[in-house]
C-alpha cells in the first residue's frame, strides 16, 4: 500500500478542492480520506463580519508582500538576511508589528456568541463537492470526523484551544464543531459515501491531541491503526475489482 499524504497546514475543505483538481487526481488514488474541520471554522465568523458579501470576496488574490515572515520586503531585506544576526533582530522586530499567533496570522474583530449559518452550508457545499470531485477521478471518496477535544467536557474546550482564530465564545464555538461533524454524516448518509467517525471512535481526553485538535504521536498511532482497519476492506476491494 502507498500512502500519499496530502494534508497540508492551514488548509480548509476549500483549499483541499483545489488540490484535488490541480495535482493530487495525477497521483491516480485508490481512496482519497477527507480529514478536515478545525480550518473550516475559522470561516464561520468572515461571513458575520461582512455577512452581505460571499467568502471569495473576503479572500484577497496571493500577495508575497503580506506575509513578512515567508517573503523579503524588497532587494535590502534580500540582502541583509544573509546574517542570521540580523534575521533574529527582524524577527523579533516583525513580532511587535504583525499580530500573529501559534496558527498564523491573528484575525480582527470581537469575541461573539453569534454566527451566520453560512459556515456550515459553505462546508456541506464543499463536503459535496469533494465526494463527487473523488468519484469523477474514478476513486473512492472516505469522510471522517476530527478529533477535537473542542467537543470534550463540560466547558467545551480548554486552555490549549486556538480559539482567538473563530473569535466565538466556547459555547458557539462547540456548536459550530458539532455542525460540521453533523453535515460529514449527513453528506456520508446522502451520498453512500464511506464515513469514518474518528470524533467518536477515539477518545480526545486519553492523550490522543498534543493542544485543541493536533494529533499526539499516541494519537498518530491511533489513527493510523483506526484508519487503516477502516480502509483494508475498501482497498481489498478496489483491488479485486480491478482498480489496483
Amino acid at each position: 500500500v502507498e500512502v500519499v499524504n496530502a494534508g497540508t497546514p492551514s488548509h480548509s475543505t476549500i483549499d483541499a478542492l483545489g488540490r484535488l483538481t490541480s495535482e493530487i487526481w495525477l497521483y491516480e488514488p485508490d481512496v482519497v480520506v477527507l480529514y478536515n474541520g478545525w480550518n473550516d471554522l475559522k470561516n464561520f465568523r468572515a461571513r458575520a463580519i461582512s455577512p452581505e458579501r460571499p467568502l471569495a470576496v473576503l479572500m484577497s488574490p496571493f500577495d508575497p508582500a503580506t506575509d513578512p515572515y515567508r517573503y523579503y520586503q524588497g532587494p535590502l531585506d534580500h540582502l541583509l538576511s544573509r546574517s542570521q544576526l540580523y534575521i533574529k533582530f527582524r524577527t523579533a522586530y516583525l513580532g511587535t508589528r504583525t499580530p500573529v499567533g501559534f496558527e498564523g496570522f491573528l484575525p480582527e474583530g470581537e469575541v461573539s456568541s453569534t454566527y451566520e449559518p453560512f459556515g456550515s452550508r459553505q462546508y456541506e457545499q464543499n463536503v459535496r463537492n469533494f465526494v463527487d470531485i473523488v468519484r469523477n477521478m474514478g476513486s473512492v471518496p472516505v469522510l471522517s470526523t476530527q478529533v477535537t477535544s473542542v467537543l470534550a467536557g463540560d466547558e467545551g474546550f480548554d486552555e490549549r484551544t486556538a480559539a482567538e482564530y473563530q473569535l466565538l465564545d466556547p459555547v458557539s464555538l462547540v456548536r459550530a464543531y458539532e455542525e460540521l461533524h453533523e453535515v460529514t454524516r449527513a453528506v456520508a448518509a446522502e451520498k453512500d459515501a464511506p464515513l469514518l467517525d474518528a470524533a467518536v471512535a477515539l477518545d480526545p481526553e486519553a492523550d490522543m491531541l498534543e493542544d485543541h485538535v493536533h494529533l499526539s504521536p499516541e494519537g498518530s498511532e491511533a489513527m493510523a491503526r483506526l484508519l487503516a482497519d477502516f480502509l483494508a476492506p475498501l482497498i481489498a476491494g478496489s483491488a479485486s475489482a480491478g482498480g489496483g
